[in-house]
């Protein structure tokens, strides 16, 4: 019961430290604002859309964040989790070999996680992985809502998570997705392994945005994905910036 009682509270001491991080950081970290649009979903960009909180908070956290300006062609053994946040450039051509190579990297043990935002298709860029999951329209009401799958290593901790989010995501059939929030329209974040590895999608909407991270237990899911993933030999979080 103690060690209960303990864990508990090591959760919620997280929690009011990434708060108090992240509030210090929209705060401060503004003027520090890179040249890229601010409406660019970049770790660069510490406007409301862009990833730079995210991207600090994983470092602060002990995990060895890089930005990846490179083709996936190129990912290395020691990363443990790709970020991949939509919209990719206009000029991004995802090549038939990256493909392959990001799927044999998941199968090997990687991971990745995809944030995505736009509707009315299968999982971009150009069917990643194994196109099983399309994106389709939903309302971007703001709301609160609760973790679907108990026991996932990803949702320790998590109680609520803020969304605002204009898609769903829909799984095929047999493509053995498990939801971990979904609202009265569709899913808003799925998982399911694949080989050593694991696909993790969620609506870009979700939290990962300087604007979202802080509110509810956004925060704590982000790092729960970075701790289950990137582990002992595989500690580096890449963001795809290429």
């Amino acid at each position: 019961m103690r060690k209960g009682k303990r864990t508990n509270r090591e959760i919620i001491g997280l929690g009011v430290l990434f708060v108090l991080f992240v509030t210090a950081l929209l705060l401060f970290e503004r003027v520090a604002q890179e040249t890229v649009p601010r409406d660019t979903p970049s770790t660069l960009n510490a406007q409301g859309p862009g990833a730079k909180a995210l991207y600090l908070l994983l470092q602060k956290e002990g995990f060895d964040a890089v930005r990846m300006e490179a083709p996936w062609t190129t990912l290395s053994a020691m990363t443990g989790l790709l970020i991949v946040i939509e919209p990719l450039r206009s000029d991004r051509e995802v090549t038939a070999d990256e493909l392959s190579v990001l799927k044999t990297w998941i199968e090997s043990g990687g991971s990745v996680l995809f944030l995505v935002t736009l509707p009315e298709r299968k999982l971009e860029p150009k069917d990643t992985i194994a196109g099983d999951l399309a994106i389709v329209s939903g309302s971007d009401k703001p709301e609160e809502v609760s973790p679907d799958a108990g026991g996932s290593p990803y949702l320790r901790g998590v109680e609520t998570l803020h969304v605002a989010s204009s898609v769903r995501l829909k799984p095929d059939a047999n493509s053995h997705y498990r939801t971990l929030f979904h609202d009265s329209e569709g899913a808003l974040a799925v998982e399911k392994a694949l080989g050593r590895g694991h696909v993790i999608v969620l609506a870009n909407a979700v939290g990962a945005g300087n604007s979202t991270i802080s509110q509810a237990d956004n925060a704590l899911l982000l790092y729960n994905i970075a701790v289950v993933t990137a582990k002992a030999g595989r500690r580096s979080v890449a963001f795809d910036e290429y």
